[in-house]
């Protein structure tokens, strides 16, 4: 079975490039793309979210930001393995990725390879 990833993030740049990146490691891979997180949600509530291998999650976005998508998520008990994918430096953000039990890992934009690799290595 191929392999789902979803990709929440308002920026379509980062989408383009997320895309290349998986087609590059793996040109099985699907991907869904949201750039609005509340249709993200619709579609992680009306799926099967077992059949996701990776939810791709941005932290600042519009409506509703990466943090409050998650507590979403857990409020309607998706599941999904989740790494967030953030130009956020902050520290806060990445304890706060840490402490959260359905957050794999906290990458630094841009997706590379390396990123991919190491993930699906696992």
């Amino acid at each position: 079975m191929a392999k789902l990833i979803v990709l929440v993030d308002d920026d379509e740049t980062n989408n383009f490039i997320c895309k290349k990146m998986l087609s590059i490691f793996d040109p099985t891979i699907e991907t869904r793309e949201f750039m609005d997180p509340t249709a993200a949600l619709q579609f992680l509530n009306e799926s099967n979210s077992e059949k996701i291998s990776l939810l791709l999650l941005d932290l600042n976005m519009p409506k509703l930001n990466g943090w409050q998508f998650l507590e979403k998520m857990i409020d309607n008990q998706v599941a999904s393995n989740i790494v967030i994918l953030s130009s956020s430096i902050d520290p806060n953000d990445v304890q706060k990725a840490k402490n959260e039990s359905k957050v794999k890992d906290f990458w630094t934009k841009p997706l590379t390879l390396d990123m991919l690799g190491k993930y699906f290595a696992d």
